[in-house]
């Protein structure tokens, strides 16, 4: 059978392997005694004896190893189920949300039910705001009129990007809640869905409910959901 190239290039390493031997072996660990400082994961994997009186063995070091990442697997997995747990109750109160708007028959029921199951889904959130841009939407009470430019020239960066939340600068708060109350942070979300355009936005009167590293995932879903319903109620 003629012989690969890997096969070729692979002879010399396992030759070399094959010919090592224990005296081999101990003199090189001798010569780098830091060798399992260095390679601490390689204990994980050795067989060795415990015998080693009142010194610290390599199986207690070893053991170290394994206690040590046992530890952190458990943080990590104590991570996971608390995030599962907020993931659970944000889904409850996002399909609460969603099916009392899917019940709405028009626009000024939607918009209703969009404001009391947001207050009583989310207890944090203070004003809702709802906005159509350019003339997109017929004028209804509850959803405020406005053009891109002024949108833009208010909001600026809150915009882009399809979803953003923060602390909001006074003028951002007035133009995003002019009746609500004295607003420090908020959540911005685009609205998009056929030749419609608007904004929905929720604020807050904690400056730090809002933050810029939040998951906007169930919000943009809102958002995605409400984009469609009011071009649907508002024919």
């Amino acid at each position: 059978m003629t012989q690969t190239q890997d096969d070729r290039l692979a002879q010399p390493v396992a030759s070399s392997v094959e010919n090592l031997d224990a005296p081999t072996v101990a003199a090189y660990l001798r010569a780098n005694s830091d060798f399992f400082v260095t390679h601490a994961d390689l204990l994980t994997e050795l067989l060795l004896p415990h015998e080693s009186g009142d010194a610290v063995s390599l199986v207690e070091r070893q053991v170290s190893v394994l206690r040590g990442r046992n530890i952190e697997t458990r943080k990590d997995l104590v991570k996971l189920r608390e995030a599962a747990k907020t993931n659970d109750a944000h889904f409850a109160k996002t399909r609460d949300l969603v099916l009392t708007m899917l019940d709405a028959p028009d626009l000024i029921t939607l918009v209703s039910s969009l404001n009391a199951g947001i207050r009583s889904e989310f207890s944090a959130v203070s004003a809702v705001g709802i906005f159509a841009l350019d003339g997109s939407l017929k004028p209804v009470l509850g959803i405020h009129s406005t053009t891109r430019a002024e949108a833009e020239e208010k909001l600026g960066n809150l915009l882009e990007g399809g979803a953003a939340c923060g602390a909001v600068r006074e003028q951002e708060a007035q133009f995003l809640f002019p009746d609500g109350p004295s607003i420090k942070s908020a959540a911005v979300v685009a609205l998009r869905h056929a030749m419609f355009h608007g904004v929905l936005a929720l604020g807050s009167t904690n400056a730090e409910h809002f933050s810029p590293g939040m998951d906007t995932l169930f919000l943009r879903f809102i958002g995605e959901v409400l984009s469609r319903l009011l071009v649907v109620r508002g024919r």
